[in-house]
């Protein structure tokens, strides 16, 4: 009994189920004669602003009914609304804003928003596992990487929906949450800080009954141009044991102050190699080592530790030493201490800000034995490390402890993640490519029995002081 309504391309009954294939193909013919996509295309139609209720009608009976908006690219956009019950569909009924009329084009909201109002209605989108709600949100340019899971050039806009859409059939049939739930992803410990144009934000996420991982998205312009992420361990739910009302979900991200970034900053492999070396001096607790990597004008912001200007550079020796009493107090690493720190699921990024300077970024998770888990970012240029964010999900959470990818890698990316590690020297790169049972076997170093994948951070970690002395 279905019935399809479309103003000014239907008759005024509609058409039934029995024509509805013949009138698709001519409607699609004469869609793609007007400048919209091909008639072979499967791009051919987004969907945004998605509401849903299930009503009870007058005889007793209930149905729901699904409505937002279309977008028909280099086409028109319309709204539409469509009925059904567990029978199928009943009806659907449709109108167009005007032929030619793309006044939704690229899916990015009508009305100019904040890049704050940007990442919140994306992130929101991954929340509830829409990708149109988060194709509203995405930039012309913008790009998703995945690390381990989508190919080196990341997935662009036009094909975000479809990419989206398989993800999901592959992350229910591993475990997780239905193709069809709203509880698709849960984020955590989100720090934003603006930047020379750019809102940058960095937080952890999970995938109930798939996996978790750490991400980081920027916004310019009021549209996401670019997310980056990383998944640790397949069923590993780290923050699932942590009560939600406890963790800064996303949606009240910390808000750390402006960082200035001139026409004359250069990012790029200088600043990369500034910003590695700072992090590695937080691994081993060393102040006097992280301060030597950053400008005058540097600030630490840490919610919950620091003033909410943050700490200078003049003051930052004097404020570590205090926290790493504190962190040892509540049971983490002894102030005197070189196995302070550690990183895993980092992400690097080189930008180019409003004022024509470029800057670079690193962010991921840390781990602070005994004490807590949480994120960072830190941001920088050849001169040094001009700011870090950083929020912790909590005392005694130490939730990332596998370090493994959550998605299965083919042998070749597992070996070129695993020698990149060694490369740039850094074990919890090294180690998320290990499987339970690795053995690493130095011979005249390690002893015969080699080292096991649970014993490498701290073996690693020592290696280099050895080599470096």
């Amino acid at each position: 009994s279905y019935r399809f309504f479309f103003a000014g391309f239907t008759p005024t009954d509609g058409v039934s189920t029995s024509g509805f294939e013949a009138f698709f193909g001519g409607m699609r013919q004469s869609i793609a004669a007007a400048g919209g996509p091909a008639v072979d295309s499967t791009d051919f139609m987004q969907l945004q602003g998605e509401m849903s209720r299930t009503l009870t009608g007058t005889e007793g009976g209930s149905f729901s009914i699904k409505s937002g908006t279309f977008v028909v690219r280099g086409f028109g956009t319309g709204v539409y609304h469509v009925i059904g019950d567990n029978m199928g569909v009943l009806a659907e009924n449709a109108v167009a804003f005007g032929a030619g009329l793309e006044c939704m084009h690229a899916l990015a909201p009508a009305v100019a928003l904040s890049n704050d109002e940007a990442l919140d209605g994306y992130i929101a989108g991954w929340n509830v596992g829409n990708p149109s709600d988060i194709r509203a949100y995405q930039a012309a340019n913008y790009a998703f990487h995945f690390h381990g899971v989508t190919a080196s050039a990341g997935i662009d806009a036009d094909g975000f929906v479809d990419f989206f859409t398989n993800f999901r059939k592959t992350v229910a049939a591993a475990g997780g949450p239905a193709t069809d739930s709203k509880d698709f992803m849960r984020t955590y410990g989100a720090v934003r800080q603006n930047v020379s144009g750019y809102t940058l934000e960095t937080g952890a996420f999970v995938v109930p009954g798939f996996g978790s991982g750490t991400y980081h998205a920027y916004a310019r312009d009021g549209l996401v141009e670019l997310e980056e992420a990383v998944a640790f361990a397949a069923g590993v739910e780290c923050l699932s044991s942590v009560p939600a009302e406890s963790l800064p979900v996303s949606g009240t991200p910390h808000q750390a102050p402006v960082v200035d970034v001139g026409s004359n900053t250069t990012g790029g492999d200088a600043a990369m190699e500034r910003l590695q070396r700072y992090l590695s001096a937080w691994g081993l607790g060393d102040a006097s080592a992280i301060r030597t990597e950053v400008t005058p004008s540097y600030r630490f912001f840490f919610a919950g530790f620091t003033p909410t200007d943050g700490v200078s550079t003049s003051g930052f020796e004097a404020f570590f030493g205090g926290m790493r009493q504190s962190i040892a107090a509540a049971g983490g690493p002894a102030v005197d201490s070189t196995d302070f720190m550690q990183l895993q699921g980092e992400m690097s990024r080189t930008l180019t800000g409003t004022e024509g300077g470029s800057f670079s970024i690193k962010s991921g998770t840390f781990v602070v034995r005994g004490f807590g888990t949480g994120v960072y970012h830190v941001i920088g240029d050849n001169m040094g490390v001009l700011a870090e964010n950083a929020v912790a999900f909590g005392a005694g959470l130490e939730c990332m402890h596998a370090l493994a990818p959550a998605v299965a890698l083919s042998n070749d990316e597992a070996l070129d993640g695993y020698i990149a590690g060694w490369n740039v020297g850094n074990p919890s790169d090294i180690r998320a490519y290990q499987a339970a049972n690795y053995a690493f076997h130095f011979h005249g170093v390690t002893a015969s029995a080699g080292i096991d994948a649970d014993g490498f951070v701290d073996f690693f970690t020592n290696f280099r002081k050895t080599v470096a002395a």
